[in-house]
């Protein structure tokens, strides 16, 4: 029976002008966290394909959404941007590889990522965050697809721009949750340590952001609600 789920079809932007061994490391490291950190959400396990595409399916679509993100920032910290194809729908089997997979979610995806982003259509062309940076697209016509866009673009157009201070102040955050921004500001040296951290991340958008990824959550989950209350 077909299952619902979401795609993720990621292809590497200028692949062609990387160093080949430099960019198949990193995809299979990427592979291998993806498939660490989701495994319990897996329908077909993330795998390196062609050589520059990182494709996989998962239950959920709020964590289809996290894998996609995980993908983006595994990789960007090597200089590796994407275009990512998140396609909703279904799975026909999951007693399949990511060569033999069919159903609406894994075309979906490769349509959101070969025929909407690659393409520069006119639907993604206000999403595309440029060469510099990795690209995402939703695409189920069943569902308001463009608001899902507009609303991931939200987020990423304000994490591209990050600085190395505001990255840094974030990723001690997310690491150790207990800790006070006084804690994290000395961590990092800074005088003073309380204001500097609040400062870093308000420029940062950190709050708004986190914000607006809850929303993105909340409507991901209802969407898929409506799925499977649709099938009943």
């Amino acid at each position: 029976m077909p299952q619902t789920c979401i795609c993720i079809a990621g292809d590497v932007k200028k692949s062609r002008q990387m160093e080949g061994q430099h960019l198949i490391t990193a995809l299979q490291q990427c592979e291998d966290k993806l498939n660490k950190s989701f495994s319990e959400e897996l329908l077909i396990p993330f795998a390196v394909r062609n050589g520059d595409e990182i494709v996989g399916v998962l239950k959920e679509f709020p964590q289809g959404y996290l894998a996609a993100k995980t993908m983006m920032e595994e990789l960007r910290g090597k200089g590796i941007h994407l275009y990512i194809g998140l396609g909703l729908g279904e799975l026909e089997s999951t007693q399949a590889t990511i060569h033999t997979m069919n159903g609406t979610a894994v075309y979906h995806a490769f349509q959101a990522r070969d025929h909407f982003l690659k393409q520069q259509h006119q639907q993604a062309k206000p999403w595309l965050l440029g060469e510099d940076a990795s690209s995402f697209f939703f695409y189920d016509e069943a569902v308001p697809y463009q608001a899902l866009n507009a609303l991931t673009y939200s987020i990423w157009e304000k994490i591209v721009h990050r600085s190395e201070k505001q990255q840094n102040v974030i990723r001690l955050i997310q690491e150790n949750p207990q800790f006070s921004y006084e804690q994290i500001g000395k961590k990092l040296g800074y005088k003073s340590a309380k204001s500097t951290v609040s400062y870093l991340l308000s420029r940062a958008h950190y709050p708004l952001v986190q914000a607006m990824e809850a929303s993105l959550m909340q409507l991901l989950h209802r969407l898929q609600a409506g799925y499977l209350t649709g099938r009943s």
